[in-house]
């Protein structure tokens, strides 16, 4: 993280505003998703729901939901929205 002090207000809060900027270390590399993983991203970045694509793959939806939480916790990203929006970024799909 970067953090830049863009203005100053020395009333009487004595405040500071600082714009940060973030940075991906890259030093860390993302685990590498499984095949299976790869097909539920592919479905799950074209808006289909969990049931949907269980029943597509004839697994469960617990299998499903196991799945993306793995995929997130090997991307990093805290949630669904995040996961497909590294998809798209990254050309994972």
């Amino acid at each position: 993280m970067n953090c830049e002090p863009i203005a100053t207000d020395y009333g009487p809060e004595n405040r500071v505003c600082f714009v940060c900027t973030f940075t991906e270390n890259p030093s860390i590399t993302p685990e590498p998703l499984s095949k299976r993983e790869k097909e539920v991203l592919k479905l799950v970045t074209a808006g289909y729901s969990s049931k949907h694509i269980a029943d597509q793959l004839c697994i469960s939806l617990h299998t499903i939901n196991t799945h993306r939480k793995k995929m997130i916790g090997k991307i990093n990203t805290k949630n669904t929205g995040e996961l497909v929006q590294h998809a798209f970024s990254n050309q994972l799909v």
